[in-house]
């Protein structure tokens, strides 16, 4: 299925330490993982349906403490107790605490159906209203029902997938964060370190170039003034991929080569080059670091609209 195929390159990726474009949720990895989701991670998925929910939710803790508080006997029983009513008609700040933007709970008209679908929650749930003694088991079925009973199929088929490749237990040994940057990389908007002393101890320099030769430096001068969304261009243009792995330069496989192109005056805008299988960049040796700016400025916005096979 589609859904295996996903979880095959998720876990290629990770066996090769290859960057995914794309923002794979904290839940999507968790779940592949093999880990248990917690109501929090709603939040990565639907955000809206996780407020609504946190709201039902703060007001089941609250009727629960409110229970406890009083002997927990505010259910209906043959007349003794408090019954749900009564529970209500108490303090304004009672009050408060057990309605959601301002309506009681009842007032809401829920059921026991699945959020946005047509799928019962319990039998015959169609029928039953979520009221304020019951909205506890409302949220929990619900948070439930979305983040496990839904997506079940489709979570196994990912799972499945990632473990014909590499073992679910790399990625459970890991906090969301770091399989986040395990599968995708930097991709935040956090400038990355292009400083000129990063630059000469991670990228290579060959075929002419040595990490002194005036060209090179003026490269390097030119990705230390770079703004954030300019390195992003700039790595797409070189790799293919407008992300780098966690480690950033340290970690990226094969690293940068930089290798001379030989500049004449009678071809005074030639291009720089990207071989991005191999992250090589065939710079020419240009005499000016304005020119080679406009150069290489000119590259990588005109990179997103295609790539040369050759």
């Amino acid at each position: 299925s589609l859904y295996r195929n996903v979880g095959r390159l998720v876990a290629q990726a990770v066996l090769e330490g290859r960057i995914l474009d794309v923002d794979l949720s904290p839940p999507l990895l968790t779940a592949i993982a093999g880990s248990r989701l917690a109501a929090d991670d709603l939040r990565h998925v639907d955000q809206t349906l996780a407020k609504s929910l946190n709201k039902l939710r703060r007001v089941a803790v609250a009727y629960t403490h409110y229970r406890a508080l009083c002997g927990g006997e505010l259910d209906r029983q043959d007349g003794k107790g408090m019954d749900v009513e009564a529970a209500q008609d108490t303090t304004t700040k009672e009050m408060k605490a057990f309605a959601v933007d301002g309506c009681k709970v009842e007032d809401l008209c829920l059921y026991f159906i699945a959020p946005g679908m047509d799928v019962e929650l319990i039998e015959g749930g169609a029928d039953q209203q979520v009221r304020l003694d019951n909205v506890d088991d409302y949220v929990r079925r619900a948070y439930k029902f979305v983040l496990h009973d839904a997506v079940a199929p489709q979570t196994q088929a990912l799972r499945e997938g990632f473990n014909q490749i590499c073992s679910t237990g790399a990625l459970a040994v890991l906090t969301d964060a770091e399989r986040q940057r395990l599968t995708g990389g930097d991709s935040g908007k956090i400038a990355w370190d292009f400083s000129v002393k990063t630059l000469v101890r991670h990228v290579r320099c060959a075929q002419g170039y040595t990490s002194s030769s005036q060209a090179v430096r003026f490269l390097f001068e030119i990705l230390s003034e770079m703004d954030v969304e300019t390195q992003r261009a700039f790595v797409r243009f070189l790799t293919g991929c407008p992300r780098l792995p966690a480690g950033q330069l340290a970690s990226l496989r094969p690293p940068i080569t930089v290798v001379r192109v030989p500049w004449s005056p009678t071809n005074p805008n030639a291009l720089p080059l990207a071989s991005t299988c191999t992250n090589y960049l065939k710079l020419p040796d240009y005499p000016a670091k304005e020119l080679m700016r406009e150069r290489i400025y000119y590259c990588i916005r005109e990179c997103p609209h295609g790539f040369q096979l050759s």
